[in-house]
């Protein structure tokens, strides 16, 4: 009975690490820009939770993307986001490979509003 318990605990563990592991972005990848473009579906604080329009490096179809201190935005853009905006951005680090997925926003580049 232990050594079930204990061969259970392992597949789990395997599981869980399998599941949360990330993919390291260093600038483009392939010579493409690293630009994706998403749907504002929800809004807090510190993220935007998009659905993915143009992705690529292991993004999936539902995001959470973070805006830190370092985020940047190009002329004109301002940190304001409504639902059903359309956001262009570069993104800057790994994917944290969970569902939805996190990213972090190197440069928001603009704000489509619908």
């Amino acid at each position: 009975m232990k050594k079930g318990i204990v061969i259970l605990l392992i597949i789990i563990m395997v599981i869980v690490f399998v599941s949360c592991t990330t993919t390291p972005l260093d600038g483009n990848v392939d010579n493409k820009p690293n630009q994706l473009v998403g749907k504002v579906v929800a809004i807090n604080d510190v993220e935007i939770t998009l659905d993915m329009i143009i992705s690529d490096y292991g993004v999936s179809d539902k995001t959470k993307l973070s805006i830190t201190k370092d985020t940047t935005f190009e002329d004109g853009i301002t940190n304001e986001f409504m639902i059903n905006d359309v956001v262009t951005f570069v993104m800057i680090g790994n994917v944290i490979e969970t569902y939805p997925t996190k990213i972090k926003a190197k440069t928001i580049i603009s704000i489509e509003k619908e």
